[in-house]
């Protein structure tokens, strides 16, 4: 699979919705079309406004300045403020799901509520054939469906937890069981605070403490990009 980097001005035209965004507060609970922004919902609102809607024919990718945020959208939407709509030039071969995920996998640093679509633009873009980019989507879309669902069965599995804890002991505030209580110290020999040792850049060895961080899955795209996928959902 032969790669070529291209300059995302080169190979992206983009635009801002500028005045054309619906305003928060105008935002409705229902209406016909979704309102598609920055925020960290994919559908923020919703609402009847003929005038503002964006047909995609058949998609397009929205960004998010200040939210740092990529969204794909294959469906008739109200924009929301501030936000990028992104296409693919015709001389440039991009799927726009592969456009997607590449924007999702930036790691750009925060600067605050700061427009950070500058350094998006200075980016290159790894540019591989079409049925490729294809198949590169298909593997995120299962990582990303894979995803969801251990979310779900975590939050299940929390909600179980809960369940059997009420069942055995009652709610601890109302104590309609009727348990004794104690201060909190009393049932405590000690407390430490978190330490956030130095360490090298190493495993630990044979005699050695090691000290683990967070650990978190990330798919990795041609050389080096890493992918954070945003789960896409319609209404």
């Amino acid at each position: 699979m032969s790669t070529e980097l291209e300059s995302f001005s080169d190979a992206i035209k983009f635009r801002g919705v500028g005045s054309r965004g619906l305003p928060k507060s105008e935002y409705l609970n229902e209406g016909n079309y979704p309102v598609i922004g920055q925020g960290a919902q994919y559908i923020e609102g919703w609402t009847n406004r003929d005038d503002l809607v964006i047909n995609p024919s058949p998609s397009l990718v929205l960004y998010g300045g200040h939210t740092r945020r990529a969204k794909y959208v294959d469906q008739p939407f109200v924009p929301g403020p501030n936000v990028k709509i992104l296409e693919a030039k015709e001389k440039t071969q991009i799927d726009h799901k592969y456009l997607f995920y590449f924007l999702s996998g930036l790691k750009i640093k925060s600067r605050g509520y700061a427009d950070h679509f500058t350094e998006v633009k200075q980016c290159s873009i790894p540019i591989v054939a079409l049925d490729d980019q294809k198949r590169i989507v298909s593997l995120l879309d299962k990582v990303d469906d894979l995803i969801v669902e251990r979310k779900q069965y975590l939050h299940q599995l929390d909600e179980l937890v809960k369940s059997v804890f009420l069942e055995m002991f009652g709610d601890p505030v109302r104590n309609e069981k009727g348990w004794g209580k104690k201060p909190f110290e009393k049932l405590l020999k000690n407390i430490e605070s978190g330490k956030s040792p130095k360490c090298e850049a190493r495993e630990a060895g044979e005699n050695e403490w090691g000290f683990s961080n967070l650990v978190r899955l990330q798919v990795v795209l041609l050389k080096g990009t890493k992918i954070r996928p945003y789960r896409v959902k319609h209404r």
